[in-house]
């Protein structure tokens, strides 16, 4: 019998739609952009929430973190040291595994003829697969990365220099220094993992591998405990670690005891910080690439559940709008014997093929807009994430909750009409459904409003990213990888490119701005040793001030005039004020060392006011730069007009002076800005669906307007309904 009803209910529906074609394509349509946008949201946030959750034992599994208050500096930090997972493995039943990680920077990769610049090797544990689950189509997970010199290669790669060769057995050459040998070919890293690599390298390979040092910490360390309880119990101990293994060093370091370190409010501790919280949790220092922020989530979501509400609140103001035309028809049904919850059943399940209608247009619409979306966002989400296991029920449902929502108040509102009074024109519950649908369009523009100031507030925060001065000139500056593989003839090649007439500046340099500084502690000469402060270190070349446009304070910049250079600093007026100078071109400063031959004493011949070497969201740092030959990368200030030619300049010389080597280069302003890219994307995403959801505030009553004109016989060019 219920099967009859639903049939009859279906069937009168249609005829209504049919008969009121337009009204109900203007229904459905508010409805399916709205539940596009918010499918599209879903998305969006499905998959940041994705992130590491492939692993199977990815509640287990934990990154070892940093946390330390010494010399007067806040770290806050991913690394940790060498000797932390085999301590962890060998003392702490709580572990069941250990991996450490080092990612490098550019490395030249031979083949035969074959060579490239890759920038994504790691250097990993042989635990790595027994921690993360990523399967090797070939080689043994147990062994692959458990002797020095072998290297795993996710299946891209082995295809790019193999083609349909057999990788396993094949050695590429590093740096022309040293053969790794193929030991394995693995799938490739899912898109939503927190790193990604295109080579895995064993760790014992590393010279640092079986480093004592404590204090230097390089590497990132995770651990898998036997379940949370273990986890607690872990980082419950991990004060008596720092205790036994790092005080002693810190000691060493820099002349004080530990105690009197804490007593002056100094801190020391590792923490435990859950896989699954890095992507989108994780703010730290070192981190491998930029992470997610939960805070987009939660925005999103909520303008998701606006725009959703928005819809519907077109689709009830519309539904009760039109009451007039229907109320006859219902006043008949009346009289014939229908009752009030027929009624509502009717009107209900309207609403409901509707929102299923709705969806299935929505569904449309994602398909459409999903692959210019995954292009602005960077991403790769795919559609069959609606429909792939469970989820398409999900949908269904959503849909069902849509069709209740959008039309549980116009099925009660039209269902009350009493068929005496509607016979006779009258409508007794119109003013009640004016005063909701006022209430409604207020709600309405109310969010409105609060999305345009957020829009706003966005707006000109990322306009604040874009045109905030940094304190140095990023535009038209080429950064050129790999200066090792020059060696000797470094200064050659500067001295070279430097006679191009487009060329202005070079400079070698270990670090370039939006990359992660060294810290070393520093203090000035005569100081006591609870004096020591950690600063931002910066290792360059000459001419790397000139290169960057960094302003001097006072002082002068490094020089090749002065043969003492290689011992002198220069610091920004943050560190001035840390270290308590107000004459720091009088003073010298004392680098310590554990070792008393390493220690380097050296005048202060410059101070240069402060600059953003970090993103806009950190604070300046106080800050030491020093003359060192080790460098990573050479900086190009170039004249704007005749680019092409210059870069052919810079390539063609590199290639003469390395020997054929591939040439890779960037540009300093599109690397410092792709930092805040992720930011700046979805300040930009916030605005659209922001303005997205204003549209749709609007478009309610907009239509609501040209019915009401339609019901007064306002006939417009084109009929509106």
């Amino acid at each position: 019998m219920w099967f009859d009803m639903l049939k009859n209910y279906i069937a009168i529906a249609l005829r209504n739609f049919l008969k009121h074609k337009s009204y109900t394509m203007i229904n459905i349509a508010g409805l399916a952009i709205g539940m596009a946008c918010c499918l599209l949201i879903a998305l969006y946030v499905q998959d940041d929430l994705s992130y590491d959750r492939y692993h199977t034992n990815a509640d287990r599994i934990h990154r070892i973190t940093l946390h330390g208050r010494l010399a007067g500096i806040e770290i806050h930090s991913v690394t940790s040291a060498a000797p932390m997972a085999g301590v962890l493995v060998s003392e702490f039943p709580e572990v069941e595994a250990a991996v450490r990680l080092d990612d490098t920077s550019d490395i030249l990769v031979r083949y035969g003829d074959r060579q490239f610049n890759e920038s994504r090797i790691f250097f990993a544990d042989s635990t790595y697969f027994k921690i993360f689950d990523l399967a090797l189509i070939s080689g043994d997970p147990n062994t692959a990365l458990s002797k020095p010199a072998t290297v795993v290669l996710t299946e891209e790669t082995a295809v790019k220099y193999f083609g349909q060769e057999e990788p396993l057995g094949k050695t590429v050459r590093f740096n022309d220094n040293r053969d790794y040998t193929v030991a394995g070919v693995s799938e490739n890293v899912p898109a939503n993992s927190h790193f990604h690599f295109d080579m895995l390298a064993s760790f014992v390979s590393l010279e640092r591998a079986d480093s004592p040092i404590w204090i230097n910490n390089s590497f990132t360390t995770y651990v898998l405990p036997a379940d949370q309880a273990s986890a607690e119990q872990l980082s419950a101990k991990f004060p008596d670690l720092v205790r036994k293994y790092v005080a002693p060093q810190i000691e060493q370091g820099i002349g004080s005891s530990y105690d009197e370190v804490v007593a002056a409010g100094g801190l020391y501790e590792f923490g435990l910080q859950p896989l699954t919280d890095i992507h989108l949790r994780s703010h730290l220092e070192g981190e491998y690439e930029v992470n997610g922020n939960i805070t987009y989530v939660y925005t999103f979501s909520a303008i998701a559940v606006f725009i959703l509400l928005l819809a519907c609140i077109n689709f009830i103001n519309l539904s009760t709008a039109r009451a007039a035309t229907r109320a006859r028809e219902i006043g008949v049904r009346k009289v014939l014997g229908a009752d009030r919850g027929q009624l509502f059943r009717q009107f209900l399940s309207e609403s409901t093929i509707m929102s299923f209608l709705g969806v299935l247009l929505a569904v449309g619409l994602v398909s459409a807009v999903l692959p210019a979306f995954n292009s602005f966002t960077e991403k790769a989400i795919s559609l069959n994430t609606l429909f792939g296991g469970w989820a398409w029920i999900g949908v269904l449902v959503f849909a069902l909750l849509v069709g209740l929502i959008a039309g549980l108040y116009p099925a009660i509102y039209l269902a009350a009409f009493r068929p005496t009074e509607v016979l006779k024109g009258k409508l007794s519950s119109g003013a009640r459904s004016n005063h909701l649908r006022s209430l409604l369009v207020v709600f309405q523009f109310a969010i409105a409003i609060i999305l345009i100031a957020g829009t706003l507030i966005v707006g000109r925060q990322v306009d604040f990213m874009r045109t905030k001065s940094l304190g140095f000139n990023k535009e038209q500056v080429v950064v050129i990888r790999r200066a090792g593989a020059l060696g000797d003839q470094r200064g050659a090649y500067e001295s070279q490119i430097e006679r191009d007439p487009n060329v202005i500046a070079a400079a070698a340099t270990r670090h370039l701005p939006g990359r992660d500084t060294d810290n070393n502690a520093f203090r000035l000469e005569g100081r006591p040793t609870s004096e020591n402060y950690l600063l931002a270190t910066l290792t360059v070349g000459y001419d790397f001030i000139e290169t960057l446009g960094i302003e001097m304070d006072s002082g002068r910049p490094f020089s090749r005039d002065f043969g003492t250079d290689n011992t002198a600093y220069i610091i920004n007026k943050a560190a001035a004020e840390k270290l308590g100078s107000t004459t720091p071109l009088t003073e010298r400063i004392i680098e310590p060392d554990p070792n008393p031959a390493n220690r380097n004493i050296g005048p202060i011949i410059g101070v240069v006011k402060n600059f953003h070497f970090e993103t806009l969201q950190e604070d300046i740092k106080p800050m030491i730069l020093r003359l060192r030959p080790d460098a990573r990368f050479i900086m190009v200030r170039v004249m704007a007009h005749g680019m092409q030619a210059t870069l052919n300049t810079l390539e063609e010389t590199w290639r003469s002076m390395t020997g054929g080597q591939p040439f890779k280069y960037s540009f300093l302003d599109q690397d410092f800005d792709n930092l805040m890219r992720a930011d700046q994307k979805l300040g930009e995403l916030f605005s659209f669906f922001s303005m997205l959801a204003i549209a749709i505030a609007c478009l309610g009553p907009l239509a609501q307007t040209l019915y009401y004109l339609y019901l007064r016989g306002f006939r417009p060019h084109q009929q509106v309904f």
